[in-house]
């Protein structure tokens, strides 16, 4: 859960999760735009602008987790490292 997820490596290994994300964005489409539904839910097509709102929050709060990632790997780095030898060197 530390790892940065901006790697491309990482990105697209998950298949499953792709293909909930796929399923989900199927189902979000229909039941906004499909007239059977649009009526059954007194809902209305939305504009790209309404879009924008939702697709900017995710990304955003993306974008913190990725730097809370970082902050947390950072310190853990520091935890790591070797505490410097209490012994004068001889001379």
């Amino acid at each position: 859960m530390r790892e940065s997820s901006l790697r491309p490596t990482l990105l697209f290994t998950n298949r499953v999760a792709w293909l909930a994300v796929g399923v989900l964005l199927i189902l979000q489409l229909g039941f906004v735009y499909a007239p059977f539904m649009q009526l059954w839910f007194g809902s209305a097509a939305l504009e790209l602008r309404h879009w924008l709102v939702p697709l900017g929050t995710g990304f955003l709060i993306f974008l913190l987790v990725e730097a809370e990632k970082a902050i947390f790997r950072r310190f853990d780095r520091k935890a790591q490292r070797p505490a410097p030898s209490a012994e004068a060197p001889a001379t």
